[in-house]
């Protein structure tokens, strides 16, 4: 779990974020980082904070995991294909954002969509 915790708090000033929302020194989470013991509540917390899933977190299985290639093959979850490598990537990458650079990133790619004749997901 604590290299999940390590990825999950990647981005810029998160350490700090999370310490604050879940009423905690840094230390503390530096401590959760480093060994992976956490209390579930501030799972929670950290979901909100990141986007990152509580399952996910919590035992390393996402629905939306990775395929192992690019194949975009079905996955066992009826409902959502697998992401490839580098929508992964895309996906961590842009987690890490502020909300602002969320928003603005997301400008650029609607008008990159509209330029191409392509609907974008909302």
């Amino acid at each position: 779990m604590a290299q999940r915790l390590r990825i999950a708090l990647a981005g810029r000033g998160m350490k700090a974020k999370v310490a604050q929302r879940c009423a905690v020194t840094p230390q503390a989470v530096t401590g959760w980082l480093k060994t992976g013991r956490i209390d579930k509540k501030h799972l929670l917390t950290i979901n909100k904070l990141t986007g990152h899933g509580f399952e996910w977190l919590l035992t390393g299985e996402d629905p939306l995991r990775v395929a192992p290639g690019a194949s975009g093959t079905e996955t066992d979850h009826p409902l959502v294909s697998p992401l490839t490598q580098r929508e992964h990537g895309l996906l961590l990458l842009f987690r890490q954002f502020s909300r602002e650079e969320q928003e603005h990133a997301w400008m650029i790619m609607d008008a990159l969509v509209k330029f191409k004749g392509v609907k974008a997901a909302e």
